[in-house]
């Protein structure tokens, strides 16, 4: 029985699995509905949340086997997140990979396997939404798009789970902008996808502001930094405590405002605009200016749309700006 070999990514996949903070945690109405749904949906005995550990595989949810985890060495689960699509097994008895694996040859005597890997915004996988059978069977187009779409929706159980654990739990060196103590790009995206996801399930609002220094490529390097720090400063002076500031590059700042309507996240920018305006970010480069893109969370727009949309808006700030 072959074992899966192991991603090349994975010291960095342990460690976005971490960052989760789910392992060996208890069961969650919200992930054993997305398993029950792919256990009626396919209309099959087993379906199951899986994560991927370093030397097992462990179920955060588990229909229709007792088992809370088991050896990796024998995860088909663990052949399933080295690929991006759904793997199917038709017929486990029939594969040389998994033939002479105990829970093919004993309980729970898996004969079929479809599991769609349950992957973060920076494209680690944790494990996956897998569904299985003591029986062989088919798996057609339909399937796999509707086993996949189940996958998303168990990842995005996961970064809603991050998102509800509130921002101290998160609030490590590791996911800190080294310059400005904003939060770094990467978790300020993961943030961005979690506060997202929420202002749908829960119908709230959400904006989203861009905040740049211009002209940035004409400044010195420490003249640079010395303005992102300064307009870091400006931003966390003035925001309320439930907005997350983000260093989203080299140039810019972003602020998510959640459960927020338009004027009150309109207020909070111009207020930032103004005290950037009152007095220079750096004496050194005393011609630079600040100016901002806002956006609202509309129908149809997810994460990233909301992010662009806000950039969109920031270009049209820098030729005709807000005024404060």
């Amino acid at each position: 029985m072959p074992a899966a070999p192991l991603p090349t990514c994975e010291a960095n996949r342990l460690k976005a699995l971490a960052r989760y903070n789910i392992l060996d945690t208890n069961a969650e109405e919200a992930f054993d509905r997305v398993a029950r749904i792919a256990k009626m949906s396919f209309d099959i005995p087993m379906a199951l949340v899986s994560l991927v550990d370093r030397d097992r595989q462990w179920f955060k949810s588990h229909l229709g086997i007792e088992a809370e985890e088991t050896p990796r060495d024998q995860a088909f689960c663990a052949h399933a997140i080295l690929r991006r699509d759904v793997m199917v097994v038709e017929d486990a008895s029939q594969d040389d990979r998994f033939r002479d694996n105990p829970l093919v040859s004993g309980r729970p005597f898996i004969r079929f396997y479809a599991g769609a890997p349950i992957v973060t915004q920076d494209d680690f996988a944790l494990g996956t939404l897998c569904v299985i059978d003591t029986k062989p069977r088919a798996f057609d187009d339909a399937d796999t798009h509707m086993l996949r779409d189940l996958a998303a929706m168990a990842m995005n159980e996961f970064e809603l789970r991050v998102a509800g654990r509130g921002l101290d739990e998160i609030d490590d060196i590791a996911n800190r902008d080294t310059l400005t103590d904003a939060f770094n790009g990467r978790t300020f995206s993961r943030l961005l996808a979690a506060e997202t996801l929420r202002a749908r399930q829960q119908n709230r609002p959400l904006q989203l502001a861009v905040f740049e220094a211009t002209p940035m490529q004409s400044f010195r390097l420490t003249a640079k930094k010395a303005v992102m720090v300064a307009l870091h400063d400006i931003c966390s002076e003035t925001v309320r405590p439930q907005d997350i500031v983000g260093r989203i590059d080299r140039s810019r700042l972003s602020v998510l405002f959640p459960n927020t309507a338009d004027d009150a996240a309109e207020i909070i920018v111009r207020r930032i605009l103004k005290k950037a305006a009152d007095a220079p970010l750096n004496p050194d480069t005393p011609a630079n200016r600040v100016t901002a893109g806002l956006a609202r969370l509309d129908e149809g727009c997810d994460a990233k749309g909301l992010l662009q949309r806000a950039a969109d808006a920031l270009g049209d700030a820098q030729s005709a700006p807000l005024a404060c």
